[in-house]
């Protein structure tokens, strides 16, 4: 992410809250620059280093949470030309008058945005 020579022309201050935004600790003394700069040039070969021994957030999940998006789309199921209109009306804020539908148009709109998050989901791990 830096080399050290982008670190070193940074003052103490930017490095600082440079590591504070990264979520980075100092080394020993948080006074000296050199407390930071070695953390923040080692955190991005640290985080590679855990992707490819396959410790925390996996690069390419296993089948089975693919599987599993699948098996919760089809659980939801797809909206009826009917309900297609009353999500289409939700997304141009349009509700029905009567509260006793609103509740089921509001909650039909719901699952919808949880579809369609699913599907990105979906989408994007392939």
């Amino acid at each position: 992410m830096f080399t050290r020579e982008e670190l070193a022309s940074k003052s103490l201050e930017e490095l600082q809250q440079l590591g504070r935004n990264l979520g980075i600790e100092p080394i020993g003394n948080s006074a000296y620059p050199s407390s930071w700069i070695v953390p923040l040039i080692a955190a991005a070969q640290r985080g590679v280093e855990d992707c490819e021994n396959g410790l925390g957030l996996r690069r390419f999940p296993s089948a089975t949470v693919i599987h599993f998006l699948e098996t919760a789309l089809n659980n939801l199921g797809q909206p009826t030309p009917a309900q297609r209109t009353l999500i289409k009306a939700a997304l141009q804020d349009i509700w029905i008058n009567r509260i006793d539908y609103r509740g089921v148009q509001q909650r039909l709109f719901e699952v919808w945005q949880v579809r369609m998050m699913l599907l990105e989901a979906l989408t994007r791990l392939k």
